[in-house]
């Protein structure tokens, strides 16, 4: 399910699709029944169910991405995300901060700032840990992938070899 609210501060989220099959992309057009305003920004999660014994059970949620409105005056959207290393190799116990840039869809605009500008993820927390602000920590041997996302949910991955 698709859930989706304007990022005012004020609106509620609101289910605006379900969506069933492998489905990679989702264009939402009404929010709340009228017509989206694509002046303003939205935020939008979904959440993945499954059913089980004849009832849905909730397998797993979304963070919130947050994205501009094509026609918002001020604000724009990551275009993608850069790191200065694709892959890196770290000694076990060691760390390192990763330092990720975005590219804007438009350059003349501004990021939201109202939510965390990147957002970190490891596929191995056996191998490797990330904070909140990119700090990688190797605690296990072997490779995990890191991660990195912008607000609008366009992502970087790291690969992490500990040794």
């Amino acid at each position: 399910m698709v859930y989706a609210a304007y990022c005012d501060g004020k609106s509620a989220y609101k289910k605006v699709a379900t969506v069933k099959g492998d489905v990679n992309s989702y264009s939402i057009t009404k929010l709340g029944g009228k017509k989206v305003d694509t002046s303003k920004c939205i935020r939008v999660y979904i959440i993945a169910y499954r059913l089980v014994n004849g009832k849905y059970v909730k397998v797993a949620q979304s963070v919130a991405l947050h994205i501009a409105g094509v026609n918002n005056k001020t604000q724009t959207n990551a275009k993608a995300i850069t790191v200065k290393n694709d892959s890196l190799t770290l000694k076990l116990n060691k760390s390192t901060t990763l330092k990720p840039t975005i590219v804007r869809e438009n350059a003349k605009k501004k990021m939201s700032a109202h939510t965390a500008q990147f957002r970190y993820q490891s596929t191995n927390l056996r191998v490797v840990k990330v904070d909140a602000n990119g700090k990688i920590t190797a605690v296990g041997k072997g490779t995990a992938t890191i991660y990195v996302f912008a607000n609008n949910g366009k992502l970087k991955s790291v690969k992490i070899t500990v040794k």
